[in-house]
């Protein structure tokens, strides 16, 4: 995926603005195409809460930008003005940037699919098909007896499979709702159902992993890479570009919206004439 040449070359506070700008765009699309559906479900999944969550989340990329311009107006680089990459406060902007970044990506995928929700759950996704769930449900069940007659497993033990399995199993009978999608599951339904550019695919699910691992540094006791501002910089620009791909993928509804306009403007005009 080739990046747009208005910010393929840009830095920091320059891609920053893209963002802005593209988000703001991508909402008010979105806002029209939820309207236009006519689809409660969709509307109340992409309501102004939820969209002005979105632009929180891109919003909170500038946070750690307009407070280095408070240090200095004039910077250019975010890793020389923090210090080196083995500073404390170097990684922490880092951090904060990708754990920004990796919830940005995450709302703008589920936000994306939420303009076609019908679509996804007709999808199946993450649900058995032509599973014999009773048959199952029997021989784990006989199982699990067997192992609590041989004092393999406790009857505490036993009943902690047993609710386990229950919930394991009603989950895999129906598609995850999509609010509950999280961005690894997010990643692979989009290469799963094949919704990236065949030339692109592979390429566009490594740059979401990556910024998904990067996210994931908040975890304790295990040692997490979290990347140099050169990767963080070439990041923010692969999402910029996601974000552009699903802006140019939603149905366009402008003549339907003009046309309602149209339609309200003769009605009103009618009723006046009428009245007067």
């Amino acid at each position: 995926m080739r990046y747009a040449l208005a910010f393929r070359d840009a830095n920091f506070t320059e891609t920053l603005k893209y963002i802005d700008e593209i988000s703001n765009r991508f909402v008010n699309e979105i806002k029209k195409v939820s309207y236009v559906s006519g689809d409660e479900e969709i509307q109340e999944l992409l309501s102004e809460q939820s969209l002005n969550q979105f632009l929180a989340i891109t919003y909170s990329l500038n946070i750690p930008i307009n407070e280095a311009k408070l240090k200095d107006p004039n910077f250019e680089d975010l890793g020389e003005l923090f210090g080196f990459n083995d500073t404390l406060e170097n990684k922490a902007r880092l951090m904060q940037m990708w754990i920004s970044l990796g919830s940005a990506l995450e709302s703008l995928l589920q936000i994306f699919l939420g303009i076609y929700l019908r679509d996804y759950e007709n999808s199946g996704w993450g649900k058995w098909e032509n599973f014999k769930l009773q048959e199952t449900k029997e021989n784990l069940l006989r199982t699990l007896n067997e192992l609590r007659e041989k004092e393999i497993i406790s009857q505490k033990q036993k009943n902690t499979f047993k609710k386990d399995i229950k919930n394991y199993l009603k989950d895999k009978q129906q598609t995850k709702h999509l609010a509950e999608l999280i961005l690894g599951s997010l990643i692979n339904f989009y290469y799963s159902n094949n919704l990236w550019p065949d030339d692109d695919a592979d390429r566009i699910k490594a740059k979401m992993d990556f910024i998904r691992e990067n996210r994931n540094c908040v975890h304790s006791f295990k040692e997490r890479y979290v990347g140099t501002w050169e990767e963080l910089l070439d990041s923010l620009k692969f999402f910029t570009q996601i974000m552009l791909e699903l802006l140019s993928r939603l149905p366009d509804v402008d003549e339907i919206l003009q046309y309602e306009i149209e339609l309200k403007s003769e009605i009103e005009s009618y009723y006046n004439d009428y009245w007067y």
